[in-house]
């Protein structure tokens, strides 16, 4: 980690000292702003897990909306250099034998996927490569009579008929797929598609059944149904929801295999709606972020939206708590965020009276360092770009370093951003840095200055 700067090896101890802590919720969020090296914080992270914890194989999992992003920053991460990772978690099953054996010599792997190929598989049926997978592992787990033709039409979806017809003989799938596939996660895949359940539509009306049937006992008839063509809207609607259960299984059964230490979730604020599925724990989200499955980096400069108006059908403050919620592993209406909402509130209040310009105010100080207490367990904000406060000024008493509270105009007389920091923060190019920063909190989530909505 000789190459990290002072900054960031400070919030390399801090992240680790967080992710280690088993009383913790093992999750933080690093919202240093774009070009202050949050991926180079990552890799040092990354080292030093490695470095304190036992021998064996360290296995990350690097989530981000992009692929190609996805893969340029996997290489930053990983210096060993293995062969091609599949960018899809449904298509890991390739190369499961390779990776056991791989974890089993030590080596450290990351695998870089995005939410939509990955976590959100049930909303599609995939690129035709996955459906031949799903083929012959129909064929292996359930001995499904895959080479008729009613099968490979059930899943050709958008293929070409004849390459399709040609590349699905069983000789083409056990050449494709025979070796690779570990024996472990074809015996975890039986059992994790025997337990779903999926919701079909009426094959004759389209309205969606009132009861949900068991994957193994419908899916029969739906391929019986499809190649009949009776209703194929509604058979097509059928076999869309059986592909995408059998991609979520298998996709729920590879996360389960590769039984990742860290994942690190890059640009977050892009796919914030994984919020909502972590609290789902029948869903890949929800498997990937339940409290015994390591431990969680959030990189993002703007993790949630720092401020709406009005006329916006969105809530940053609202926001603001769902992300503190998923940090802190608790429901939004719960003690502990119930208990800093009123803690905000109060530093409201107490900030809004501005005594704290005319001489140290021991009550906010008291607030801010209860607020603190609860909040910084979790992340690290070391930014404010003059992008996002208008004017610049510092009010207060830049001199006074024993009180170690700043207030950053926002634009607005009544809107504003605290910041507490051991020194005077100083700018440096278009960012104000503190380089003993504590952390820092824009108001307009932390609802310290009038909001357009409250």
């Amino acid at each position: 980690m000789a190459e990290l700067q002072e900054f960031q090896l400070a919030a390399v101890e801090r992240i680790v000292g967080r992710l280690t802590d088993a009383r913790g919720s093992r999750r933080f969020l690093l919202a240093d702003e774009v070009g202050l090296g949050k991926t180079l914080v990552a890799k040092g992270v990354i080292a030093e897990l490695r470095r304190r914890g036992t021998k064996g194989g360290f296995t990350i999992v690097y989530i981000c909306s992009n692929s190609e992003i996805a893969d340029q920053n996997r290489g930053k991460l990983c210096d060993e250099k293995d062969s091609a990772v599949p960018g899809r978690l449904t298509l890991l099953a390739l190369q499961s034998q390779q990776i056991g054996r791989r974890r089993e010599n030590g080596r450290l792997q990351v695998f870089a996927f995005t939410p939509g190929t990955s976590l959100q598989v049930e909303r599609g049926t995939g690129i035709a490569r996955e459906r031949r997978l799903l083929l012959y592992l129909l064929l292996r787990v359930w001995r499904k009579h895959v080479n008729r033709r009613k099968w490979r039409d059930f899943l050709r979806c958008s293929a070409g008929e004849d390459l399709w017809l040609q590349a699905t003989s069983f000789r083409s799938l056990r050449k494709e797929f025979l070796r690779g596939i570990a024996g472990d996660l074809q015996s975890r895949l039986k059992d994790q598609w025997e337990s779903q359940q999926v919701r079909l539509l009426n094959p004759e009306t389209g309205v969606e059944e009132p009861q949900s049937s068991r994957l193994s006992d419908c899916i029969d008839a739906c391929v019986d149904g499809f190649a009949s063509e009776h209703k194929r809207e509604f058979s097509r609607k059928n076999r869309n929801r059986i592909i995408g259960e059998l991609r979520k299984g298998l996709a729920r059964v590879s996360l389960e295999f590769l039984d990742p230490q860290l994942t690190i979730l890059d640009e977050f604020q892009r796919f914030s709606d994984v919020l909502v599925e972590s609290r789902d724990q029948k869903s890949i989200v929800g498997k990937l972020f339940n409290k015994g499955s390591g431990a969680i980096l959030i990189l993002s400069a703007t993790p949630y939206k720092m401020y709406t108006l009005a006329h916006e059908n969105e809530d940053h403050h609202q926001d603001f708590l769902k992300t503190l919620a998923f940090l802190r592993n608790e429901p939004v209406d719960g003690s502990g965020l119930t208990a800093i909402q009123r803690d905000l509130r109060a530093f409201r209040d107490r900030l809004a009276l501005g005594e704290w310009a005319k001489a140290d105010d021991t009550e906010l100080f008291a607030l801010r360092g209860r607020i603190e207490d609860r909040m910084f367990t979790f992340g690290s904000f070391s930014w404010v770009t003059k992008s996002a406060i208008g004017t610049s000024r510092i009010f207060g008493n830049p001199a006074r370093r024993s009180s170690r509270l700043w207030t950053v105009n926002m634009g607005s007389p009544n809107d504003y951003a605290v910041i507490t920091c051991h020194s005077p923060p100083q700018y440096c190019g278009q960012t104000l840095i503190c380089l003993t920063w504590r952390w820092i909190t824009p108001s307009s989530a932390c609802s310290l200055g009038k909001s357009s909505k409250r």
